[in-house]
């Protein structure tokens, strides 16, 4: 008897979805603004969290499970998972890094959020996925030219845990 792991899934599932569709919302943006800011896709894109501010390339991204309801497995019930989207981004304006840096997070930020938008099943892979809310941090003073921003993504999924 094969068993599933909903919530792994969905996890993996928006991380899978994230990164393979990114480019094209970051690209936009960039097109759109016209003002010399690049959003590159991120280099580092991992389920679990990992040290941001110890990559060797930015940007970087970890894809965390959060609090997650679930019915007891004899029902089949919805589950419903939150998802923290953490990641970091870097600044090569060496005269104002603060502003280029604030501008990359809601970036990255509207790009996740149009992007979720887009296509809230994941293509099928579950029931609804939808933004939430994002935190902006500025930088570390001990590393001031990293930002870290936080996006949390409710998913719904209809499987029942084995």
């Amino acid at each position: 008897m094969g068993t599933t792991t909903p919530i792994e899934n969905a996890l993996f599932d928006l991380k899978d979805f994230v990164q393979a569709n990114i480019g094209t919302y970051l690209a936009a943006i960039e097109t759109e603004k016209g003002d010399g800011i690049l959003l590159p896709v991120f280099a580092v894109c991992k389920v679990g969290f990992i040290d941001l501010f110890s990559q060797r390339n930015y940007p970087a991204v970890c894809f965390v499970p959060d609090n997650t309801d679930i019915e007891p497995p004899s029902r089949e019930e919805d589950i419903d998972i939150a998802v923290d989207i953490i990641f970091a981004l870097t600044s090569r304006d060496p005269e104002n890094p603060e502003t280029e840096l604030t501008k990359k997070q809601m970036r990255y930020a509207d790009a996740i959020r149009a992007l979720i938008a887009s296509d809230n099943n994941l293509t099928g892979k579950v029931s609804l996925a939808d933004t939430r809310n994002a935190d902006f941090f500025p930088a570390d003073p001990n590393n001031p030219k990293i930002n870290l921003t936080i996006m949390r993504i409710e998913i719904i999924t209809e499987e029942s845990i084995p």
